[in-house]
This record gives structure tokens, sequence and C-alpha cells, in this order.
């Protein structure tokens, strides 16, 4: 990796002039800013003064443009210009984000997810009706409703984006809210303290969603609605604090974290081919700070005895 001459800064490889951009600036300065044409009479021709900003600049394109570019990308003549193919729908998206009829919806609704009862968490304004199929309740507020982000992508994984129904919503709904509160383990440690080992030694014991599986976005849902009468066990990654504050009313959280020395942490994390960054040895201690909120703190051999004796405990 290259520096630059001047402020040591890395610089790619390609770099023609040796320097940063910034410092670019001072030692390549643009040529034409300010000059006028009397200064340089081979562009005499140009009719502008250089350097200034080009006259179509913040002015919208005209219709005429709009079709002509249309017909060249799609090449057709213009002639056959039949309507804009493929931007309706985003001209309608763009409208109804911009219009205020989301806003008006979160504030009916408080700002809380009609199906998690989550506060605090990004929103979206759900179509009752679907969006495609009722393109007349497009900005109905009646026809909205608001959903947390991961709520309404899991909504859309299960029913689809075209088939929102009422009574789909109404279903969906009512599993979230009927289902039994269960007891939600969160284990929470830096890379390398070693949250998967014990997680997937309690397998047979405990309910284990594992963090770094897909779709993220449905891993509440899963939860909430699974059959397994078991304990569930979560090992997130991060914004431990967040998810907790968010998901209480969902769970009987039980905190639990892991507390591994620095030098520990950076042995395995080495072990498996990474690297111990500076952000690792930053999440090494905040788990101390974690831990002050905790049901139970200790290293990943003292948690994983601390789990197997709770459902001891409890049978």
């Amino acid at each position: 990796m290259r520096k630059c001459k001047e402020c040591c800064a890395k610089i790619s490889a390609g770099s023609k002039t040796g320097y940063c951009r910034k410092c670019s600036k001072k030692h390549f300065p643009v040529w034409n800013k300010g000059k006028t044409k009397e200064e340089f009479p081979q562009l005499i021709n140009s009719g502008v003064k250089l350097g200034n900003q080009p006259p179509n600049k913040n002015t919208a394109m005209s219709n005429q443009q709009k079709v002509k570019i249309s017909c060249k990308l799609r090449d057709i003549g213009i002639n056959s210009f039949n309507g804009f193919k493929g931007s309706e729908a985003k001209r309608e998206r763009a409208k109804f984000d911009s219009s205020d009829v989301k806003k008006r919806c979160y504030e009916r609704d408080d700002y809380t997810c009609a199906a998690y009862g989550m506060k605090g968490v990004k929103l979206n304004a759900h179509h009752v009706e679907s969006w495609c199929s009722n393109p007349q309740k497009r900005f109905d507020l009646n026809n909205l409703i608001t959903l947390s982000e991961y709520a309404h992508k899991t909504f859309h994984s299960i029913y689809g984006s075209k088939h929102a129904t009422r009574d789909n919503l109404n279903n969906f709904i009512d599993t979230v809210k009927q289902a039994p509160k269960k007891t939600l383990y969160v284990v929470a440690g830096a890379p390398g303290a070693g949250k998967t080992w014990i997680c997937s030694q309690l397998t047979d014991i405990y309910y284990y969603k594992k963090y770094d599986s897909p779709k993220k976005f449905r891993h509440l849902y899963d939860m909430i609605t699974s059959d397994s009468n078991k304990p569930i066990l979560y090992d997130i990654t991060t914004n431990v604090s967040t998810f907790i504050k968010h998901s209480k009313n969902l769970f009987d959280i039980k905190l639990v974290v892991i507390l591994e020395d620095k030098d520990t942490v950076k042995s395995r994390v080495k072990a498996r081919g990474g690297k111990f960054t500076k952000s690792i040895e930053r999440r090494v201690k905040r788990m101390g700070t974690l831990s002050k909120s905790a049901v139970f703190a200790g290293t990943s051999d003292e948690v994983l005895e601390y789990l197997k004796r709770c459902l001891d405990d409890t049978a």
C-alpha cells in the first residue's frame, strides 16, 4: 500500500500523482477555475466563462427530453412511443413516501408496531389490502397500519407481497399475540468468547435460534411462534441492550454474559484464522458493563454449567 508524499495517508497503488485526494488539490489546482475565454484563445468558440456552472444545472428535464431518452433506451421511434414503461410504480411509491399519510398512520397508532407492540424501532406503513391489487386504496389512511420493519418483512415473507388482505393481517397479529410467553436466555459475549460452542451443546434441552442464521428479520417471529416447549437460547452478537429493551414484552428475558479476558479471546480468534481487532477489544470491555444487568456472568465453562443447572432446578 502506497502512502501520500505529504500526509502519509494511504493511497491506491495506481495513483499517478503520489498524493491523496486532499493534498492533490493543493498541488494540482483546477486549471480552468475563474479563467475567461480571452485568456485561452483556443476556446474562443466555447461562448462560456470557464469554471461556471452549466446553464441547465438544477433544471428539471422536460417531458419531451424524457420521451426521447425512453425511446432511445427501448430502441423505438418517437411515433411508436406509447407511454413510459416500468416507472409508474416507482412514481407512485415516491409519491406515497413523500406524502403525510405515513406520518398520520404512525401518529394514529402511537408509533407502535401492531404485531410486536414495539416502540422506538424502525417503522413501516403496511397496506392492509394489497398495494398492487387495490390502487384506489394506496393513500387511504384506513387501509394502513403501523408495523415494525422486521414484522413487515416477516408478514410479506409468509403471505407474499401481492396477496395482502385484512384476514391475513389479522391471522398474523393473532398468531403473535396469542402465542404463550416463552423464557428467552440471551447469551452475550465478545467474538471468540464461546457463544456458539455453549449453545450447540444444549440443543437437546433448549430451542437454539442461531443469530447468524439467514433472514434475521424472522428470528423474533420464529421464536415467538415456536412449537417447542423448551426455553430459547439466542446468541445475539450486537445491540444486546437494544434487543432486550424492545423485546421485553414478548419474552421472559434472562441475560447471560460470557466474561473472558482479552488474552483468551485473542488466542481463540487467532486459532480460527481471525484477527483480533480493536472492535473485538471494545466488545470484551463492553461485556463487563453488560454483566451488571445479567442474571449470571462467568467464563464460557461456567456459563455452560449454569444453563444446564437452570433446567435441573426447574425440573
